[in-house]
């Protein structure tokens, strides 16, 4: 449901909400892709790096701040030491690209960003991959 108000919330002009409403995903899954899908649009890496931060905060057990997110994507297989060039540039972006699949608050001073639902972990992430490859 916050995903569909998201989307209503963005539009600028009568016009656009009509729009909206009309193409509203008619479930959970296609609201997801459509999520997902835009997130491909932002750009190959952007999208790898979307697919990693859901996988990361799938795994967690409690939200994460965003140095330690950062520090999670810094982790590359097989390499003994943190990754900095792997960050992206602006993660403020990054995170706008999960769209209403994670959701940031200020914890004590500290933001902190989780996944936005228990089902958006049952996300295939897999698939975001797959789909990259062909645009």
């Amino acid at each position: 449901m916050q995903c569909q108000l998201d989307t209503i919330s963005k539009c600028s002009t009568e016009k656009e909400v009509e729009f909206a409403l009309k193409t509203l995903p008619k479930d959970l899954n296609e609201t997801y892709e459509q999520i997902l899908l835009k997130a491909i649009n932002e750009g190959e890496e952007v999208a790898s790096i979307v697919e990693k931060i859901l996988m990361w905060l799938a795994g967690t057990m409690w939200p994460l701040g965003l140095f330690e997110l950062e520090e999670a994507l810094m982790i590359k297989p097989g390499e003994v030491e943190l990754n900095r060039s792997s960050l992206p540039n602006d993660l403020t972006a990054v995170l706008n690209a999960c769209g209403s699949l994670v959701e940031r608050f200020l914890d004590d001073g500290v933001e902190r960003v989780c996944l936005s639902h228990h089902t958006v972990q049952v996300i295939d992430c897999s698939q975001l991959r797959y789909i990259t490859k062909f645009y």
